[in-house]
């Protein structure tokens, strides 16, 4: 079991098993800001964790529906958000759900979230997502993510979210990935977000 920073004795653990790490809460409200979600949209959170995503989706009137692999947390969700659908399963075995957009911070261990990007880009268009640097690179993510998708937007973390474990010494960043149209031009950025995200 691993330990986080700002969570206290009321969280459940988070499981090393499971790569996971919450989203911090400033980090959750500029993603969710950067996707330019609006009101009545319907927006999948595929790794729902603690709920800090879901939060700030429900703070701008999205429609959520939330994935939580782990049954502690995802009775956490159900308990402070009753309104969003929580679905207790591993995502990467769901079906299809029709949604605008996915917001998502994916299990760090395992190299697993690009895979989690692409699972999600086969039930909507387009995903904004936490990945590791070392995501972006490397033949496997490469034929998983990044050949059959197109990468939009990229976000560089100058500062590493507060996490435990190899949270902190990992390097992040934020992406915007979507369906490849070769009917238009796209305009492709490269920001640098500045913030630090703890406190």
């Amino acid at each position: 079991m691993v330990d986080q920073l700002s969570l206290g004795a009321w969280a459940p653990p988070l499981r090393a098993d499971l790569g996971q790490f919450h989203t911090p809460v400033k980090l959750a409200q500029k993603m969710v800001a950067w996707a330019g979600v609006r009101n009545g949209d319907a927006v999948l959170e595929p790794s729902a964790g603690g709920g800090n995503i879901v939060r700030e989706l429900q703070k701008v009137g999205a429609r959520v529906t939330a994935v939580e692999i782990d049954l502690p947390w995802a009775q956490v969700l159900r308990s402070e958000f009753p309104t969003v659908s929580v679905h207790e399963c591993d995502f990467l075995r769901m079906g299809v759900f029709d949604h605008d957009a996915a917001l998502m911070n994916p299990p760090l261990s395992g190299g697993v979230g690009p895979s989690h990007v692409a699972h999600a880009l086969s039930m909507v268009p387009l995903v904004v997502s936490v990945l590791r640097l070392s995501d972006l690179v490397g033949d496997e993510h490469c034929r998983v993510l990044w050949d059959p998708y197109e990468l939009t937007r990229l976000a560089l973390l100058r500062h590493r979210p507060l996490f435990t474990g190899d949270g902190g010494k990992t390097d992040f960043c934020v992406v915007e990935v979507g369906h490849r149209d070769t009917g238009r031009p796209r305009q492709y950025t490269i920001e640098h977000w500045m913030e630090r995200w703890d406190g």
